[in-house]
C-alpha cells in the first residue's frame, strides 16, 4: 500500500533564522507540529493571535503536538531551550480550520490545489497530479511509489492539465467506492452517486441524469469545463490508452470514479467531457487500465 496522504498548509512564516522548522499537516481533523532539526535543548511550543503577544501552550511540551485545528487564524511556533542559551524559536506557522475555497498543499510534492464549493460538494478545484512520471507503454504496479501518466510523456502536460492514472493507481488498490485511493487525507475518489449530485445540482434532470454510455443533460458539461460558472474547472487532460497510446489533450476527459461496472469489474465508471459538447457523458465500459483524471472530493464533516 502507498502512503496516506495529508494536505500540508503553510498559510504564513516568518522568516527567522534557526535550527528548528515547523511542519504543519492538516489531517481532516487535527493539525499536527512537528520539530525538525533539533538536536539538544527542550521544546516548548507557543501560539499567538497576532505574531507579537506569544503564550505558553500547557502540555505542549513534545516535538510533536496534535489539536483540533483553530475556527481563527493563530499563529504556533516552538521555542527550544537549551542550558543557560537564549530561546531558540522556530518559524511561526498559521493555522486554521480547512474552509473550502482555501487552496489546500500537497505535503508529498508541494503542489497546490485550489478547492470550490458545488453545493454542499468541496471539490478540488484541478486535476490530482502526483506521483513520479512512467512511461506511457509501462503498466502501473501496486508498490510504495505513486505513478502517473503525462500526456506524451511530457511533464508539463502534468502541470498544466493533470495527470493521468489508471483505475487500480488511482484506488491506492482498493476496490471500495469512495476510498481515499491517491487523494490527500481528508479527501476522497469521487462516487458515481456523488457526480450524479453535482449533475443534478448543475441543472441535470434526474432521469437523464440516470442514463447510462450516451451524453446527458443540456450545459452541464459546459459548467464543469475550464471558464464555466461552477467553479470546477475540467483540465480536458486527454486519454492514455493500453499501448501508451495518448489522445485529446486539450479537447476531451476520461475522468474516473471510484465505482466499477457490477457485471464486469474489469471496466470502472467514468465522465466524459468534450471540448465541443456542453453535455457530460456518463459510461460503464472504461477498461481500468485505461489512463484517466482523477478529481478528487472532500470527506463529508
Amino acid at each position: 500500500m502507498k502512503k496516506a496522504a495529508v494536505i500540508l498548509a503553510f498559510l504564513a512564516m516568518v522568516p527567522v533564522l534557526v535550527s528548528a522548522q515547523v511542519h504543519i499537516v492538516y489531517t481532516g481533523d487535527s493539525v499536527v507540529l512537528v520539530t525538525a532539526g533539533v538536536t539538544h535543548g527542550s521544546v516548548q511550543w507557543q501560539s499567538s493571535g497576532d505574531q507579537i503577544n506569544w503564550a505558553d501552550e500547557p502540555g505542549w511540551t513534545f516535538d510533536s503536538v496534535s489539536f483540533p485545528p483553530p475556527d481563527s487564524l493563530t499563529w504556533y511556533r516552538a521555542k527550544i531551550l537549551s542550558g543557560t542559551c537564549q530561546p531558540v524559536y522556530s518559524p511561526a506557522q498559521a493555522v486554521r480550520k480547512f474552509v473550502c475555497g482555501d487552496t489546500i498543499t500537497d505535503y508529498r510534492d508541494g503542489r497546490q490545489y485550489p478547492t470550490v464549493l458545488i453545493g454542499s460538494q468541496c471539490w478540488m478545484g484541478k486535476n490530482m497530479n502526483v506521483g513520479v512520471m512512467v512511461p506511457g507503454a509501462q503498466t502501473m504496479t501496486n508498490d510504495s511509489v505513486i505513478e502517473k501518466y503525462c500526456f506524451d510523456n511530457d511533464t508539463n502536460n502534468c502541470n498544466i492539465h493533470g495527470a493521468l492514472y489508471q483505475w487500480d493507481e488511482l484506488m491506492d488498490y482498493s476496490n471500495a467506492p469512495a476510498s481515499q485511493g491517491i487523494c490527500p487525507k481528508g479527501w476522497h475518489v469521487p462516487t458515481d452517486q456523488s457526480l450524479l449530485s453535482l449533475e443534478i445540482f448543475l441543472g441535470m434532470d434526474p432521469g437523464v441524469a440516470n442514463l447510462m454510455n450516451t451524453w446527458r443533460g443540456t450545459d452541464e458539461g459546459t459548467k464543469l469545463k475550464q471558464g464555466g460558472t461552477s467553479g470546477f474547472n475540467a483540465n480536458l487532460t486527454g486519454v492514455r490508452y493500453d499501448g501508451g497510446y495518448f489522445y485529446n489533450n486539450g479537447t476531451f476527459e476520461y475522468l474516473y470514479t471510484s465505482n466499477t461496472y457490477s457485471f464486469n469489474t474489469l471496466l470502472a465508471l467514468r465522465r466524459c467531457l468534450s471540448d465541443p459538447d456542453p453535455k457530460v457523458g456518463r459510461y460503464n465500459n472504461t477498461t481500468k487500465t485505461n489512463g484517466g483524471s482523477l478529481r478528487c472530493l472532500k470527506n463529508a464533516p
